[in-house]
């Protein structure tokens, strides 16, 4: 996928350093920093399941020595990650388990009474 006049853009601060040694290994594995963006993005794209085992997939610390810059983003990463999972039980608590998908039969069904309670309540408009 090229660039194009309506692409958008994303723009990320980081301490010099992390982006320097992040680019170096990139850079290593013959992959652009815009690729590995894009790459993420479409993993997000795919839903909140893909997002969630992308996130946790992050989350995983590295073992001592395998990186010299990971202590403060892991930590806000799984604060994130807490925060969310809490977020989710807190609501379950309160809504009970989200409800199953609708079909595609059953969601037409509720557009179609929509549309009739809609055209009834016109109907009756217009005969007061």
């Amino acid at each position: 996928m090229g660039a194009s006049a309506s692409a958008a853009q994303l723009n990320v601060r980081m301490a010099p350093e992390l982006k320097g040694a992040g680019d170096a290994t990139l850079e290593r594995m013959g992959i652009l920093p815009v690729q590995l963006i894009r790459a993420v993005w479409q993993k997000l794209a795919m839903g909140e399941e893909a997002a969630t085992q992308l996130l946790q997939s992050l989350a995983q610390k590295p073992a001592v020595g395998e990186g010299s810059f990971p202590a403060l983003e892991w930590e806000e990463l799984d604060r994130s990650l807490e925060g969310r999972n809490a977020f989710w039980a807190q609501l379950e608590a309160v809504a009970g388990p989200a409800p199953e998908p609708l079909s595609a039969d059953e969601m037409l069904e509720l557009l179609y009474e929509d549309r009739v309670e809609r055209e009834r309540e016109g109907l009756v408009g217009h005969a007061l």
